[in-house]
C-alpha cells in the first residue's frame, strides 16, 4: 500500500478490463504486482493526456460546483417519462425510476442531503413526477463526476431478457 490515490473508476469487463486511477507511484507499484501480464499484453496500458482522476473519490470536493453547473445548464423542465425506465445512471446501475425506493438505493452509493431532503418530505417531493427526475438526475450526474463507471453492471441489466428483470437488450451500438 503506497497511501497514494489509486482507485479503480471504470469496471469495464468483468476479471479482464478495469481502468484505475491514481498517481504515478501507485500506479506504477500497482504494475509491479501485476507482474508482466499476458503474451503481447501489458497489464497497465496508460492514457496519454489524462490527468484528472475522473470518477475517483479525488474528486469528491467538486460535486457542489458540479451540481450547481448541471442545475444552471440543464433545462429548467425535464420531462420525467424520457427518463423513467429508459435512462442507466452508472452511478447506481438501475433502470431510472421516481419511487422511494430507486431513491433510496441510491443512498446506499452516496451520503446525497439532497436525496436525503427529498426523502424526508417525500410526499411534497414526488407530487410534481417532471421536478422530481430533474432533481434526481442533477444528483445522479453530479454524483458519478468523482464515483466510479459501473458499466459491467449497466451492460448486464440491458442485455438480461425482459422475463428475467433486465431491459431485453439485443443490439447495441457504440458511438464515439
Amino acid at each position: 500500500d503506497t497511501g497514494q490515490l489509486s482507485e479503480i473508476v471504470n469496471h469495464n469487463l468483468r476479471g479482464k478490463q478495469y481502468a484505475v486511477a491514481g498517481t504515478l507511484g501507485a500506479l506504477e507499484e500497482l504494475g509491479r504486482r501485476l507482474g508482466d501480464g499476458q503474451p503481447g499484453r501489458p497489464p497497465i496500458l496508460y492514457v496519454p493526456g489524462i490527468d484528472v482522476p475522473f470518477h475517483s473519490s479525488a474528486l469528491l470536493v467538486g460535486v457542489d460546483d458540479f451540481r450547481g453547473h448541471l442545475n444552471d445548464k440543464l433545462p429548467a423542465h425535464i420531462e420525467a417519462d424520457g427518463l423513467v425506465g429508459r435512462y442507466i445512471p452508472n452511478l447506481y446501475p438501475q433502470a431510472f425510476r421516481l419511487d422511494r425506493s430507486f431513491v433510496e438505493g441510491i443512498l446506499t452509493v452516496r451520503d446525497s442531503q439532497v436525496l436525503k431532503d427529498l426523502l424526508a418530505d417525500w410526499d411534497a417531493a414526488s407530487a410534481d413526477r417532471d421536478a422530481l427526475a430533474r432533481t434526481v438526475l442533477i444528483e445522479l450526474l453530479a454524483w458519478q463526476f468523482a464515483s466510479p463507471v459501473r458499466w459491467i453492471e449497466t451492460f448486464e441489466l440491458m442485455t438480461t431478457p425482459l422475463e428475467r428483470g433486465g431491459m431485453g437488450v439485443e443490439r447495441i451500438v457504440e458511438v464515439g
